[in-house]
């Protein structure tokens, strides 16, 4: 009874054994599961890149409408729209002529704009319109001068100036004097290596008519030449007046020489009074009484490449004179040179006594 009951414990222990090993090996042949791998990040769909949308070009060159109003609005709203436009209707029906001028006659336009300013420049009731056409492509300017009339409901066109401008725009502005305002156009009037002179033209207005009153050279600078050294000058208008059929146009002219260098020097300046003269009967003149500049001033030193060495000493001695006894080592040493140069007259000659004494 004892071994039997030992040989079933036996039995047992080998059965339980063998059931163990069993599951053991199962479970080391099973497969492991591959690791869990994290969902990718979600990524943006990109935008597509936005297409080029063609801007319709108003840059053609389109004819001023026949049925468009003679407006100064209309005119400039079209211009502005049509830089490259033809104009040629346009002058034709406001009666303007092509002339023969330095500058565009704005038959066909480069690169056109227009710009509208209102001035009370007829002294009625009311004001007028002042529209100026750029084309920078062709470095010219055109102002026209509207009239409104209340009766008419209409704008009348009274007239144009054309200007020049190649080194900086062409500008206008009024001048309230005399009782009246003026309008005054600037242009370019010569242009080169080391040179650049403007002029000014002054306007009166009336319903009917833009009058020229006076025009003169306004603005200069030219660099140092054989004849003398660079000189430089500027203007202001004083007063405007009209008594019955004349104007008279007071002018401040302010002259500059000096030697161009590492360090300009500066020469010596002066100023000039020129009263310009001009009526319904008789081209501008100078009013020699009334102006401490002369004609041939006008015509040689504020004249681009006109001023000789005799109209540099005699129209300059006095301040020539001061600077060879007070100027400076440098201004005096400059004179010496300059007079060296010159040929011998009795301006010469005084300033070289003045240098030695």
């Amino acid at each position: 009874m004892r071994k039997l009951s030992l040989r079933i414990l036996v039995a047992l222990i080998t059965l339980a054994i063998s059931l163990s090993s069993s599951w053991l090996v199962h479970r080391l042949r099973q497969q492991k599961p591959r690791p869990v791998e994290p969902p990718p990040c979600p990524t943006a769909t990109p935008t597509p890149a936005p297409q080029a949308v063609p801007i319709p070009s108003n840059e053609d060159d389109d004819e001023y409408p026949d049925d468009k109003d003679l407006s100064p609005w209309e005119i400039s709203w079209f211009i502005d729209a049509h830089p490259r436009a033809k104009l040629q209707k346009l002058w034709a029906r406001l009666h303007i002529k092509e002339g023969d001028t330095m500058y565009s006659d704005f038959s066909q336009c480069f690169d056109c704009s227009a710009k509208v300013d209102f001035y009370d420049l007829d002294g009625e009731p009311g004001d007028e319109a002042l529209l100026k056409i750029s084309d920078t492509g062709s470095e010219s300017y055109r102002y026209l001068v509207f009239d409104y009339r209340d009766h008419a409901d209409d704008w009348h066109f009274i007239g144009h100036v054309d200007e020049w401008g190649k080194y900086k725009e062409s500008q206008s502005f009024m001048v309230v004097s005399g009782g009246q305002t003026w309008l005054v156009t600037q242009g370019q009037s010569a242009s080169g290596s080391g040179v650049a002179y403007y002029h000014n033209r002054v306007f009166g207005v009336t319903r009917r008519h833009l009058n020229e009153v006076a025009s003169y050279e306004s603005e200069g600078y030219q660099s140092d030449w054989d004849v003398g050294p660079t000189s430089e000058f500027s203007t202001r208008i004083l007063d405007i007046q009209k008594i019955r059929n004349q104007t008279r146009v007071k002018v401040e002219f302010n002259l500059d020489y000096f030697l161009n260098g590492d360090d300009d020097v500066r020469l010596f300046s002066k100023q000039q009074i020129a009263v310009f003269v001009s009526s319904n009967k008789s081209d501008q003149a100078l009013d020699r009484e009334q102006s401490s500049v002369t004609p041939r001033e006008l015509e040689h030193i504020y004249t681009i490449d006109s001023m000789t060495q005799d109209d540099f000493l005699k129209y300059n001695l006095s301040e020539l004179l001061n600077l060879a006894k007070r100027g400076t080592k440098a201004q005096k040493n400059w004179l010496k040179e300059f007079l060296e140069r010159c040929e011998t007259c009795a301006e010469k000659q005084r300033l070289l006594a003045a240098l030695t004494n």
